[in-house]
């Protein structure tokens, strides 16, 4: 056994995030580095074990360039809301920039900046996620159809604000020659 002098062992950090904050701030992490000009989506799946498995924003399709992409709605592509018919959202982004195996996410939990849709809801399902923690909710029967969806296939969805008290993070990476890292409680 190491033996340490007492006088030695110094005082830990009296902030700290716990695993769902850590996991969340990677989640917005990701959000942070969407182009969308309105809506910044953040996914970070984490297998059983406690390993991050996947991350990613909602983003364009590869290939086409974000410069080019109708953000808004343009009546030259006849459709309304063009940004939602062909915006890859976070959930499924993270999967293509993954290098876990489909077996991976079995029993995974998926920390999300926004409510799953429906759609994502039936991927998540179909790879075995059973948890789903989420940061913010809009009021809309899509939403509501997700949370029928993932009952009725028993996965568990969390609001994040009931799990963490967590609520102002600064990162001042000039603050001082240990890049503090202020956490407010």
């Amino acid at each position: 056994m190491l033996e340490i002098d007492n006088k030695h062992l110094g005082k830990k950090r009296d902030v700290s995030t716990n695993k769902d904050e850590m996991y969340m701030l990677v989640a917005l992490a990701c959000a942070s580095n969407s182009v969308d000009p309105s809506t910044q989506v953040g996914a970070c799946y984490v297998s059983s074990e406690g390993k991050i498995l996947a991350t990613g924003c909602n983003q364009v399709p590869f290939g086409w360039n974000e410069d080019e992409f109708p953000w808004n709605t343009d009546p030259q592509y006849g459709v309304q809301n063009v940004k939602y018919t062909f915006i890859d959202h976070a959930e499924r982004a993270s999967l293509h920039n993954s290098a876990a195996s489909i077996s991976d996410f079995k029993n995974a939990t998926l920390y999300v900046t926004l409510f799953p849709c429906k759609e994502c809801a039936m991927s998540l399902i179909n790879l075995g996620v059973k948890k789903v923690v989420y940061l913010n909710y809009r009021e809309c029967s899509e939403f509501d159809l997700t949370k029928i969806l993932l009952k009725r296939c028993g996965i568990e969805y969390v609001d994040f604000k009931t799990i963490s008290n967590l609520c102002n993070v600064e990162f001042n990476m000039q603050a001082d020659e240990k890049h503090n890292i202020m956490i407010k409680k």
